[in-house]
């Protein structure tokens, strides 16, 4: 009768890892191997006779293994909660876990130019008269935080044929931002060096307070695929710092060149990096 009664739990119980396709499914299957475990450590302390001290240990296992998986289960649905979510949910936490601030996304049509020309805060002219350019920057999407001149920003960004948008953070908003506190840039480590360079030079002439760059997955992380391939301004200064960043200055703008190979851009930035992130 025991034995039926335990088949009858294995069955009720069974798992079938294909159909485990949510982050939350899996904590469903860690209850049901907790079930199926605690079940046969029961059982056979009810069975087991000698030696006296095994049913007791038994017992007490059973006890100590559940609280284990409940403390566990209790540490992901606060702690790791955001990592619970499905893919979609996911990135846009990474997003804000990376502290990009804004407020209501605006979307911006591309206006096809056969020639258009940024003047820069440099005194320096950008000519996109390149159809080649112009058809691979309008592939690539930049995001920017909601601050003071975000529309000319986005503007800017426009003529020259970026597909820019205001970033719409999951945060709620916490009233005026603050310029100093979002001097960063993303750079996606896909994004071609004259593509980022127009729009880094096109950005700064406007908000001459950024200062940091870095390019997506520079820091061991995994961020999801199309993140690679998008360029983002206003990024947290915090983040920057904690990420060990280093001060780029009007002069280091000025000189970055649009005919760098990939590698050589990312040098460039890396060489910005702190000697702790170099090493690591």
């Amino acid at each position: 009768m025991r034995g039926l009664t335990r088949v009858k739990l294995l069955n009720a119980t069974r798992l079938n890892p294909e159909k485990i396709t949510h982050p939350f499914q899996l904590m469903a299957a860690w209850f049901a191997m907790l079930i199926i475990l605690v079940g046969i450590l029961l059982t056979a302390a009810d069975q087991l006779e000698r030696p006296t001290w095994a049913a007791g240990f038994l017992v007490i296992s059973s006890i100590a293994i559940s609280l284990l998986v409940m403390a566990l289960v209790f540490t992901m649905l606060t702690v790791f909660r955001p990592h619970l979510q499905g893919p979609k949910e996911y990135a846009e936490w990474l997003k804000d876990s990376r502290k990009f601030v804004g407020e209501a996304e605006q979307h911006l049509e591309i206006t096809q130019t056969k020639k258009t020309e940024i003047s820069l805060a440099t005194k320096e002219s950008i000519d996109v008269t390149d159809l080649h350019l112009f058809r691979r920057i309008a592939i690539h999407t930049v995001e920017v935080t909601r601050i003071t001149r975000a529309e000319d920003v986005l503007a800017a960004l426009r003529r020259v044929g970026f597909r820019a948008e205001i970033y719409d953070s999951m945060e709620p908003s916490k009233g005026h931002v603050s310029k100093s506190s979002h001097e960063a840039i993303w750079i996606g480590s896909r994004v071609p060096p004259d593509v980022a360079t127009l729009a880094i030079k096109t950005v700064v002439a406007i908000w001459p307070h950024l200062a940091y760059l870095h390019i997506s997955g520079d820091v061991g992380d995994t961020p999801p695929d199309y993140m690679h391939d998008e360029l983002f301004f206003g990024g947290a200064s915090s983040t920057a710092l904690e990420y060990g960043l280093m001060r780029w200055t009007k002069a280091d703008f000025e000189k970055m060149s649009n005919e760098l190979t990939l590698e050589g851009f990312h040098e460039l930035i890396r060489a910005k990096y702190s000697r702790r992130e170099v090493e690591a």
